[in-house]
């Protein structure tokens, strides 16, 4: 990822997804990454910010692998989005 600039870093990212992957796997991927990319930019996170937010998700997923809802008070979202309890659409 030589001469990357702040314009061009999420397009770099996005393009290191393999051309093969799973159609949907690239669409998570692909809005994960841009999410973030805007939530740094928006938050002007530092990057001992960022490294001690991504420490913090590798601790508590090595903490919890074996036992997934110990990780969802973490997150608040995901547990009634995969349990279905919830009138989220998706925008359009």
């Amino acid at each position: 990822m030589r001469n990357v600039t702040e314009e061009t870093l999420t397009k770099a990212v996005l393009d290191t997804i393999s051309k093969d992957a799973d159609p949907r796997f690239r669409e998570i991927m692909t809005g994960l990454i841009k999410h973030l990319h805007e939530f740094a930019l928006e938050t002007n996170l530092s990057k001992e910010e960022w490294l001690s937010a991504i420490e913090f998700l590798y601790q508590t997923g090595k903490k919890n692998h074996a036992k997934p809802e110990r990780v969802y008070p973490a997150i608040r979202y995901a547990r009634p989005v995969f349990d279905g309890r919830h009138d989220f659409q998706p925008r359009q």
